[in-house]
């Protein structure tokens, strides 16, 4: 159900998590299972394999092996801590997995996506939101982001795509009344891998915290946004999904400025990302307000500039319906994160279906990031 919006809230200032001693229970090859969601139970911050008399040459961190040697015999778990070389190694081993929070995030990755899926008009066609429905749930099924915003959702439109997917919550608030009226920013997450902490939504105009319009915009404009928490790794983080107007230039700058000061005020120390169809290209005033290095708020980085592990798919983003006629649009829908957050890949996908039929005139943008 959609959440209303909610006041503000002071920034969140976190301490440092409390580090929790390394768990050394005897386990055996492979990876366990948690029983309540047969899914892998969370990685363990060192775990030896001691099913056998004799402990192997390897230990486990954060959930990939790393060879103390590749030609190390095999030595008892007394003798290894014992050996001039080899115990030092694996004192140093063990507190560098000890350390909290360090290292967890980097062997889980979270899948983002953004998509505007257009909004149900029936003067589309053969394009109507009936016959595409399906096709937008089995991509969103395939892909399997873990965080995705969708942009123009309708209430209707925002619970058949929640129905379609097994595993994932959401919220947001429609942008003509905070509930169900108008088109929502929703905010899905996969909800066996996160804890929803909180959620809002708010107007991007001179009076956020109610429905209203802001300087020039033709529409009512908002942002949804959630606080999460990884189960796997403990990371929190705020992922902020907006649509700003398609016709006011300075009403795109302005909801720029607030978005960056939004985040900055509700985030706190929480790493953030902020998705969704910004209707600018990248060398608008919108995406330069939201990177420059000096103003109010975090100055945030464009996943698209430099994933480390490379891009895929076009450069733009708005594509029509008609796949036959390329991509003919420009790159106006980003994920942005913040500066300690690394980028490992970034896509814009272009699945289309038989008929040569995108499942929306905008195309998906995804990108695998990883939470410092």
């Amino acid at each position: 159900m959609a959440n209303r919006a909610k006041k503000p809230i002071s920034p969140r200032k976190r301490g440092s998590p409390k580090s929790s001693p390394p768990d050394l229970r005897i386990r055996g090859p492979g990876c366990a299972r948690d029983p309540g969601t047969d899914s892998p139970m969370l990685p363990q911050p060192a775990v030896f394999l001691l099913d056998y008399p004799l402990a192997i040459g390897y230990i486990m961190l954060n959930g990939g092996f790393l060879p103390l040697n590749p030609l190390l015999p095999l030595f008892s778990l007394a003798e290894l801590l014992m050996h001039p070389i080899y115990g030092l190694s694996l004192a140093a081993l063990l507190a560098l997995a000890a350390v909290p929070g360090r290292g967890a995030g980097l062997s889980a990755p979270v899948r983002v996506m953004t998509w505007n899926i257009r909004f149900d008009n029936p003067a589309d066609g053969p394009d109507a939101w009936p016959l595409r429905r399906e096709f937008v749930q089995s991509l969103l099924r395939y892909h399997r982001p873990e965080v995705i915003g969708i942009q123009e959702g309708l209430i209707h439109q925002v619970r058949e795509i929640a129905a379609g997917l097994d595993g994932y919550a959401w919220c947001g608030g429609g942008r003509d009344d905070g509930r169900e009226a108008g088109e929502l920013c929703a905010v899905f997450y996969d909800s066996a891998r996160f804890d929803p902490l909180e959620n809002g939504t708010f107007w991007l105009s001179p009076t956020p915290e109610r429905p209203s319009r802001g300087w020039d915009a033709e529409l009512n404009r908002i942002c949804t946004w959630a606080r999460l928490r990884d189960r796997r790794t403990g990371a929190r983080f705020c992922v902020f999904n907006t649509h700003l107007d398609h016709r006011g230039v300075a009403a795109r700058e302005e909801s720029a400025r607030l978005l960056r000061e939004r985040i900055g005020f509700l985030a706190g120390d929480d790493p953030a990302l902020l998705i969704g169809d910004f209707n600018a290209r990248p060398e608008e005033a919108p995406h330069a307000v939201l990177t420059a290095p000096q103003g109010s708020g975090p100055a945030l980085c464009d996943a698209w500039v430099a994933p480390e592990r490379g891009r895929h798919g076009p450069s733009a983003t708005f594509s029509g319906f008609d796949a036959t006629r390329g991509i003919v649009g420009h790159r106006i829908d980003w994920i942005l994160v913040c500066s300690n957050v690394r980028v490992l890949r970034h896509a814009i996908l272009t699945d289309f279906r038989d008929g040569a039929r995108f499942p929306s005139d905008h195309l998906p943008v995804v990108a695998d990031v990883v939470l410092p």
